[in-house]
């Protein structure tokens, strides 16, 4: 459900940093299965090609180290060559593709490396943004975007944040640096370096599959960890219990506090404890809020 939009990525020459995950001992064979979760695991960055080499000629070029997803292209600032980001649809592709680096494509040498830590994740622009809008954001901090993947809003208008790669990992930092809390038509913009070879999920991700609930009308004396863990554990599996900070030195009548569980059943068979008491409190429990 990603649109897609352009951009690339350059790193060592080695064909394989110490982040790759075959120095992490992956087989190629599990990386090929855990490369639907990672895109970084897939996405190569191609450096210097021709001014010449659009989507169709890259894709020409690279198919037959296997199957591509994607291909986008982009030019470099200057527009005297161009980026190329190629998504494979399995890992091994991704290597094959590697192993191009140093070749002489028409007059110029290309640089291949895997495509990690230039993906950013950004989110709270005005509702009128398009992928144009983003571009020319970057554009005028003279960073190149190789690829804006925003979601579908087919599925859900509210769920506004983009997905950008970009095609260094010190292009992504100077955009954190340059956009992060930019106020733009009334909005603060929200930039941070997303990387998802980390395997926590995004922080919104357990209350978009509804495993979060929120617990109100709690007392201060009630904000204990462990004291709501054994009052909700009967339920299912907790994950983790936030309670915001300050309410305790606030002394707030009305206090909160969030629970994640590891799945959905759990979190709804959890609903029954509505209205109930909790210490001398009648406690109110919802689903937490699908904020966008």
């Amino acid at each position: 459900s990603m649109e897609y939009g352009h951009h690339a990525r350059p790193d060592s020459k080695r064909p394989l940093d110490e982040g790759s995950p075959a120095a992490a001992g992956l087989t190629s064979k599990k990386a090929n299965e855990a490369l639907t979760r990672n895109r970084e695991l897939t996405t190569v960055l191609v450096k210097n090609l021709p001014k010449s080499y659009n989507q169709n000629k890259v894709y020409k070029y690279f198919k037959h180290c296997g199957p591509i997803i994607h291909v986008d292209v982009a030019d470099s600032l200057k527009k005297n060559f161009r980026f190329a980001r190629i998504e494979f649809a399995r890992y091994d592709g991704a290597l094959a593709a590697i192993t191009k680096t140093h070749k002489v494509v028409g007059q110029n040498e290309i640089i291949v490396s895997h495509l990690t830590e230039c993906t950013l994740w950004m989110t709270n622009f005005p509702p009128s943004y398009t992928q144009r809008n983003i571009r020319d954001l970057l554009q005028d901090i003279n960073v190149v975007a190789l690829s804006i993947r925003l979601p579908s809003l087919r599925f859900n208008t509210s769920r506004r944040f983009a997905y950008i790669d970009v095609t260094s990992k010190e292009d992504a930092r100077y955009c954190v640096e340059k956009l992060n809390g930019l106020k733009i038509e009334g909005y603060t913009l929200v930039t941070k370096v997303s990387n998802p070879l980390e395997k926590s999920k995004r922080t919104d991700s357990a209350t978009l599959e509804g495993r979060e609930i929120m617990i109100r009308n709690l007392s201060t004396e009630l904000l204990d960890e462990n004291l709501l863990r054994e009052s909700f554990e009967g339920f299912g599996s907790i994950e983790k219990i936030n309670i915001p900070a300050g309410q305790k030195e606030h002394s707030f009548n009305n206090c909160c506090a969030f629970m994640v569980f590891e799945n959905k059943d759990s979190a709804e068979r959890a609903l029954q404890m509505n209205r109930s008491l909790l210490g001398n409190r009648e406690i109110s429990v919802s689903l937490a809020d699908k904020k966008p």
